[in-house]
């Protein structure tokens, strides 16, 4: 993975990534379903294990192998982005720069330099817009089926259950950032604008 990201353009990487994922990654899923599966089906209940059992109930209950080529076309999906945002260069102070190392300029005192650098972000960015909206509306998709497919209304309840979040709920999420809109977002303009 590391591999993919590091060089987008790095066809032997992404074969690599894929292969990995078809002949490791998935047959090592449906082993460990196997196995939590036995242990459930034993009905022990080990001391101090409540939270493995717990998790292993989790993703015996969302495991759907039909979700594995829709897990692969979401992988693919991410690999096309990292290829778009990994070419996104611009010509920063005669050299050019990723979007990434355009960044640290956002933290430059100089105002004029930072809202430079912020403009030459945003038009390199706007002009991946179409592409980047095309991925983002081909991963709503596929995660829906696949949070459809394990029987969930949405992706978001998907990947709440799939990492096993257990000890508080998406509207305790939501609580938290009314909280920060309210509370924290208002105190850092304060602090901005006495800086």
């Amino acid at each position: 993975r590391v591999a993919t990201t590091q060089n987008t353009a790095d066809a032997d990487a992404e074969a690599r990534l894929k292969l990995l994922m078809k002949t490791i990654h998935q047959p090592i899923l449906r082993a460990a379903d196997k196995l939590n599966r036995k242990l459930l089906d034993s009905g022990l209940t080990p001391a101090n294990y409540e939270i493995p059992l717990r998790k292993a109930r989790t993703s015996v209950e969302i495991f759907r192998e039909e979700n594995f080529p829709l897990m692969l076309d979401e992988q693919q999906v991410g690999l096309e982005y990292a290829k778009v945002t990994g070419a996104q260069t611009v010509t920063w102070d005669g050299e050019e720069v990723t979007l990434t190392e355009l960044m640290t300029v956002f933290q430059d005192p100089d105002r004029q330099r930072r809202k430079a650098a912020f403009d030459l972000f945003a038009s390199r960015w706007e002009q991946d817009r179409d592409a980047i909206n095309h991925l983002w509306r081909k991963a709503f998709e596929i995660r829906q089926k696949i949070a459809q497919n394990a029987g969930f209304a949405n992706y978001r309840d998907f990947q709440w259950k799939s990492k096993a979040r257990f000890d508080y709920a998406p509207s305790d999420n939501e609580t938290f950032h009314k909280a920060i809109a309210e509370v924290v977002v208002p105190a850092a303009v304060r602090a901005r604008e006495r800086r």
